[in-house]
């Protein structure tokens, strides 16, 4: 079993020697693409997988917005949103698909 494996090896490696055009070009290839899935991955952990830096309980994660004449969700500004903080709890404001109106 061992020697099949070293066998192959070294045919291999005796092909690839007789073509360094090839074998440069395949590994460039590979490295390319190694890169590339390394630096896809890296992003979409860091935007999609990986916790929100700074918050300690993500399942008390908000997202504040309201809506124009019952239609469409815009965000709210700064100011805003500490005015509602001072005039209503944030438990009394309405969930997704709640019917509860800050006024």
């Amino acid at each position: 079993m061992f020697e099949g494996f070293v066998r192959s090896v070294r045919y291999g490696s005796r092909l690839l020697a007789r073509s360094p055009l090839f074998t440069a070009t395949a590994i460039l290839s590979l490295s390319i693409g190694i890169g590339a899935n390394t630096a896809i991955f890296n992003a979409a952990n860091a935007l999609l997988l990986a916790p929100t830096a700074g918050v300690r309980e993500m399942d008390q994660l908000v997202n504040l917005g309201r809506t124009v004449n019952d239609s469409g969700f815009d965000t709210v500004s700064y100011e805003l949103y500490a005015d509602l903080r001072k005039r209503v709890p944030l438990s009394k404001m309405s969930t997704p698909g709640g019917s509860n109106r800050c006024r």
